[in-house]
């Protein structure tokens, strides 16, 4: 019999635990950041909800420390400092992973193609294709303000303003501006 740490659902455990890690790691660099941009002079309302966010964050940093996330992890690696390294630099690495993802496959296609590069790999057999596959959904993609598209008849352009239906306002390449229905554009 295999033992849990050894089959993809130990695996997956494993994932979580660096899903966590990067949780933590993805709230403090937010944080630092809205302190950096955010610290003094905000308006009002701004200000409520910054100081709305830093009570989340403190309360989520609260709960991180009573789940042991940190701590477990350097037991599970027998409080190896190398190994503990690592396991947060995967941490780290879920984390590029995913913006990569969001940058690189916000278009028609894309996210097939980044999933294709990945499965192009060899596979380690730590978790089969039938495992992984149990987390595929399809989604539609949408258009929204600011996405780049290209036409048949005036190159490329960016979406300005829903107009209504599924017709938008496009800046063209040439800066002019015309509306075009979604079914004579493509997502870039």
């Amino acid at each position: 019999m295999i033992k849990l740490e050894e089959s993809p659902l130990g695996w997956e455990v494993d994932l979580l635990y660096l899903f966590l890690h990067a949780t933590e790691k993805l709230s403090e660099d937010i944080d630092m950041l809205i302190k950096n941009k955010y610290g003094t002079g905000l308006k009002p309302e701004k200000k409520k909800a910054l100081m709305h966010y830093r009570s989340c964050m403190e309360d989520a940093e609260r709960w991180l420390e009573k789940f042991g996330i940190t701590k477990d992890t350097f037991e599970a690696v027998n409080e190896h400092s190398g190994m503990y390294s690592n396991a947060i630099a995967s941490a780290n690495e879920l984390i590029r992973i995913a913006m990569l993802h969001i940058d690189r496959a916000h278009c028609e296609g894309g996210s097939y193609r980044a999933f294709k590069a990945l499965r192009d790999l060899p596979s380690n057999g730590i978790f089969p294709d039938k495992w992984i596959d149990r987390f595929q959904m399809k989604y539609e993609v949408v258009p929204e303000v600011g996405d780049r598209v290209l036409t048949a008849n005036h190159g490329q352009g960016v979406l300005l303003l829903h107009v209504g239906g599924k017709n938008w306002n496009v800046r063209l390449a040439d800066n002019k501006e015309i509306i075009l229905n979604e079914n004579q554009f493509k997502l870039l």
